[in-house]
Parts: structure tokens; sequence; C-alpha cells
């Protein structure tokens, strides 16, 4: 059974999560006038490329290498490949 890697889908999720929040904090300190808000928007755009490059490199239909929809931290199965209509299952969730 061919699988899809959970730590790549795991750091994808942190890095957008951090990449949104990072974006937030440089909105509200430029909203502010902090003249340094400019540092905070590189790495925020930076882990927002990293979360799209590790979406669009580890988050595919093993079988067709089609992108999948969606991240999941824990669910077993990463869901049904919408061109090949197979189900894609997680590394961590195969026994």
């Amino acid at each position: 059974m061919k699988t899809i890697s959970r730590k790549k889908t795991r750091i994808a999720i942190v890095a957008m999560a951090l990449g949104f929040g990072l974006a937030v904090l440089a909105l509200l300190l430029q909203n502010l006038g902090v003249e340094f808000a400019i540092v905070i928007w590189c790495p925020a755009l930076l882990s927002l490329m990293v979360c799209a490059w590790l979406m669009s490199r580890a988050n595919r239909c093993p079988y067709c290498g089609t992108r999948l929809r969606g991240l999941h931290w824990s669910k077993p199965d990463a869901g049904v490949c919408e061109k090949c209509k197979e189900t894609v299952y997680y590394d961590d969730s195969v026994q």
C-alpha cells in the first residue's frame, strides 16, 4: 500500500500557522506605526512559502500524482483521490 508522509504534512501545518500568525502580528505592528514591522514580514512569507512547497510536493496521491485537498494532523486517511478514486493513507496509520 502506498502512503504519504504524516511528518511532512505536520510540518506544513505548523509552517502555515506560523506564517499566518506572523503576518497578523506584522499587520498589527504596522498599523500601530512600528517601524520594524517589515522585518516580521520576511519570516512570515518564508514560512508560507515552505508550507506551499511542502503541500505541492508531499500532499500528492501516490498512485497518480494528483494534489490532494486539505491537511490532516491526526486523521488516519488523507481522503480519496479525485482523479483515480483511490483511498490515500498516511504512513503512520498503516499497520
